[in-house]
């Protein structure tokens, strides 16, 4: 007759190979910067003109001037953007579906123009406004 061997929670066999990690895998660029395995720097910095490509065959000062302009357009659009999100959010009335609709219209393709804008500016070598301060600062539109 074989021999029987106990079998106890003890004699298990455990695989000793080291675990893979999943977030290990995941390649994390963005500002992420506290997860592990991520590429991106804890704390961001600030961009200076200085700091971004600009070198595009306009002067220092033409491409200021015409980032200032923008920077402005900018501002404006996105409070458009949201006073259209507000009315899309509060409309009522018997025209409720079709105004619904007609702001939701409005407001994806103002969503769409503040991101163009915002990269223009950046090609020209300055950083585009994106605080609610700032917007308002430059913003005609009250």
């Amino acid at each position: 007759m074989p021999c029987r061997r106990s079998i106890s929670p003890r004699s298990w066999s455990i695989p000793t190979r080291p675990r893979r990690r999943w977030w290990r895998r995941i390649s994390v660029v963005g500002q992420f910067g506290n997860i592990p395995g991520s590429t991106a720097p804890a704390k961001s910095k600030i961009l200076q003109p200085s700091d971004l490509p600009g070198n595009i065959g306009i002067k220092e000062r033409d491409r200021q001037k015409i980032a200032a302009g923008l920077s402005r357009l900018l501002s404006d659009t996105y409070t458009i953007y949201l006073k259209t999100h507000n009315y899309h959010w509060n409309v009522t009335g018997p025209m409720f579906n079709t105004l619904h609709l007609m702001f939701e219209a409005q407001y994806t393709e103002l969503a769409l123009a503040v991101g163009l804008i915002a990269e223009r500016i950046r090609a020209l070598g300055f950083p585009a406004p994106g605080s609610y301060k700032a917007y308002a600062a430059l913003s005609e539109i009250k």
